[in-house]
This record gives C-alpha cells, structure tokens and sequence, in this order.
C-alpha cells in the first residue's frame, strides 16, 4: 500500500540534523500513596497487549531508490515488540533531561517500524515530586503520526480496558518489493508523475485566486511579517537540550476567564512571548522587529487528506515582543492567531495546501535542499520560533495501578529556529517544554526560570485586571 503523500513530506524534510521524530513522555505515579510501581514485566504485558490492537505501528516503510515514488507501507513480518520497547536506567529528573533529546537525534532503523517506546522507572524529582515515577516516552517518527494521532494510540495504550482500533489503514502483509523493482516501476511512472505535478501547479494558481477573493470580501487579512535575523537563528548542529516548566492548568483557565475574549492557547503563546523577550533583554541581544512564531493547527475535519497520519497546517502568528504590557500582549497576539488560523483554514489556502499531494519526492528534496543553503548562507526568517500545542483530552491514562498526572515531551527543530516549544495539558497539569541547539540558544535552565516569571507576571496583571471589573 502507497504511503499518503502528505505523511511521506516529511520523510524528504530529514536532514543532517534534523530527524523528523518527536517524544511525548507520561509520567506516572501510583494511585495510593505507597503503593509499589509497575513493574518491568507488568509494564511489557500492559503495552504488549494493547499494542496487539493498533496494526498500523507494525507496518514499515519501504522508501523508493531516488524518492521516485511514494514510499510504500508493508507489514514488517520480523515484528517483534521487544524491540521497540526500550527500558533505561535513569535514576533522576536531571538525568532523565539529558537523555531525552538524544533520543530524538538518534535514527530509528529503517528496517523496522519507525516508533520506539522508552520506559524509565524509579526516577525521582519528576514534577518537583520527591516520591519515585515511571516515565514512559512514545517517539514517533513524523511521518508516521502527527501529535494528534500519537495521543490516540496512547489514549489506547493507556487505557484500562484494551479496546479493538480499526485497523483498515494498514496493509495486508505482501512480500516487500526489491529495490531494484521499485525503481523500475517508479520510473515507469515518473511522466504521469511529472504530469500531475504541472496540473497541481494549476491548483495553486485557482488557489492562489480565492485567496485573493477571500481577502477581498473580508474573510481575513494578510499577514505581514517582518522578515530578520534573530540572536539564535542559524545552522543548527548535533546537539540538543531540553527543558521544561510545569504549571497548573486551573490556574492558565482561570486568567483566561479574567481577560475573556482570549484562548487557552493564547495564554501560552503570551508565556513563550514574554519570556523570550525577558531572555533577550537579560543576554543584552535585541531585534529589529516583533519575534514571529509558527504555529500548528489541525485540519482533520476540513482537510483533503482522509487518510494521512499528518493532518494540520501551519501559521504564522506575530508574538508582539515589541509591546511592554503583558495584558495587550496577549490580546494582540489573539488577534494575530485568529486571522492566521482564519487565513490558514480559508478554502482558498485549503486547495493550495492539497497540492502538496502531487510535488514529486525528488522535486520536494531538492527545493528543500536549496532552501536549506540559503537560510544557512543567511538566516532571515519571519517566524523565530515554533509552539505546538496538542490538549491529551479525556482518557483513562493508567499504567497498571499507576495513573498518568502530567506528561512533556520534545521535538525535533527545523528550519534555522535555535529553539522550539510544545504545550503538553493532561489533567490539571499544564507544560511548556523547551528544545534547543545549545549552540545557537545557550541557558536552557534560564530560559525555563525565565518563562516561570513571565507566568507570574501575566498572572498578576490578569488579577489586576479582574480586580477592576469586579470593583465597577
């Protein structure tokens, strides 16, 4: 079976330093207090029993000579689950944050399915907490989940009672071609190809034209970010660090509803705005302009794409560093999220986004490419940093007689950006986790302390704000 072309995008986005995958780890604790943990079989049992369910993490993908082709998905008939579970010995929080962004710069075996789940168990600090957690992190590789289809197989994972997931998305299992074969066949097919690719062009231009028309009826306006070399904009390297702040999600809900007519999503992209400014102001380093940030946002219900794993676009939003006031902070860049999301989900910008379907592997890898050297050679960019936001909804979140209380997680950056962020919300746990290229984003332990006091100080302004309409 073909791979969806939109999953196989990121395939071709790999680069020398940029694998493609993302870890979203659950933290776990018994339900009583002293009460033992799970232990390493139990842990097996649990995964292995609900892993059975959930035939498409058994399916590998097999790549064409040349990226002639979409890769095709086959049933990887050496499965074994042993290998994709990986126990560590980690004994605290400190250790355990150097050794999760290594796993994402480690390549999974592409032999294999591209999923690994890690499992540390005894790690102590976790949470700020002094009694004992089992972490388990899910890595996936891009193509083969999205953050919204990694939380339904955990929700399944998870789950006190294994439930059957519909399997109609995997493949029967089929010898897996040569690939001598599937360069023959690919190339047979590289004028039709060709083809469909010059037609989508086509696609782009009616789509470009509704856009234009959508604009002008006053569906959304265009956005207009100002394009610059920030302090930690560059090539990235090897290395990664992570960091992360826990907060209460009550709490972000709460000064929500004391500002009204602002999202959940809005608070923490104000947090990440404030706080990037309080970094910069503290290492002395300034920008010409506003820091631009990019912004996922899912098209499941609208988009063209029924059965790709990744189904989302992403937008631009202005993170006004440029404005002093934490409260106006916020409000603006609601204003700014809105017309992105708005301009982003627009049918004009829709029908563009479906003809990234019919750009040849070949013809993506190498824009790709030439992009790369031309950031590299000069690091201009409009958006500076990337938030990613993904809610974990309702769910049992159990592990045995442990239950999930939070969770965090760590992606890999792309693009030029020296630091990236996803928000991570289970229960009334909130997080905000931080990847960096050390080199280009030194102090990842500031940056989260620094993050803390802008929390603080956006909580204290919305107070003050609530307190004055509660006096009138």
């Amino acid at each position: 079976m073909r791979m969806d072309a939109r999953d196989a995008l990121f395939l071709y986005l790999e680069r020398e330093n940029v694998t493609q995958s993302f870890v979203t780890s659950f933290v776990f604790f018994p339900t009583e207090s002293g009460a033992p943990a799970p232990g390493r079989e139990d842990i097996v049992e649990w995964l292995s029993e609900r892993l059975e369910a959930l035939p498409t993490l058994r399916d590998r993908v097999i790549r064409v000579p040349f990226d002639l082709a979409v890769p095709r998905l086959c049933r990887d008939v050496e499965f074994d689950i042993g290998r994709h579970l990986v126990f560590h010995d980690i004994d605290d929080w400190d250790s355990l944050r150097e050794v999760v962004p290594e796993l994402i710069s480690r390549r999974m075996d592409p032999e294999h399915p591209q999923w690994r789940i890690h499992i540390a168990q005894d790690v102590r600090g976790v949470m700020g907490r002094s009694d004992s957690a089992t972490v388990v992190m899910m890595q996936f590789h891009h193509s083969i989940a999205d953050g919204q289809e990694s939380v339904r197989v955990a929700k399944h994972l998870f789950s006190s009672v294994p439930a059957h997931v519909n399997g109609a998305l995997s493949p029967p299992v089929e010898s897996v071609p040569s690939a001598a074969a599937l360069a023959v066949r690919a190339a047979v097919s590289v004028p039709w190809v060709l083809g469909r690719f010059l037609w989508s062009l086509r696609t782009i231009a009616v789509g470009k034209r509704r856009v234009r028309e959508e604009i002008a009826r006053g569906g959304y306006t265009r956005g207009e970010h100002a394009s610059f070399t920030a302090p930690f904009t560059g090539a990235l390297g090897e290395r990664r660090r992570f960091d992360c702040m826990f907060l209460s999600f009550p709490e972000v809900k709460k000064v929500r509803s004391s500002l009204g007519h602002v999202t959940i999503n809005d608070i923490f992209l104000a947090i990440v705005s404030l706080g990037l400014s309080y970094y910069l102001s503290e290492r002395e380093w300034s920008t010409p302009h506003s820091l631009g940030a990019t912004v996922p946002v899912s098209i499941r219900r609208i988009g063209p794409a029924k059965t790709a794993h990744n189904q989302f676009v992403v937008c631009g939003v202005d993170l006004h560093t440029d404005v002093s006031d934490p409260i106006e902070r916020v409000r603006l860049i609601h204003d700014s999220a809105a017309n992105s999301i708005a301009t982003a989900k627009s049918p004009g910008n829709i029908l563009i986004f479906s003809a990234l379907a019919s750009v040849p592997g070949f013809v993506f890898k190498k824009s790709v490419a030439l992009i790369g050297r031309r950031q590299h050679n000069n690091p201009v960019t409009s958006f500076h940093t990337s938030i990613s936001s993904v809610p974990k909804g309702e769910g049992d979140w159990r592990l045995g007689d442990a239950q999930a209380v939070g969770c965090f997680g760590v992606i890999s950056l792309e693009g030029i950006s020296g630091v990236g962020h996803t928000i991570d919300t289970l229960g009334d746990s909130a997080t905000i986790n931080i990847t960096v290229d050390p080199d280009l984003f030194p102090d990842v332990e500031r940056y989260r302390e620094l993050l803390e006091v802008a929390w603080n100080d956006i909580r204290t302004a919305a107070s003050a704000v609530a307190a004055e309409s509660s006096a009138q």
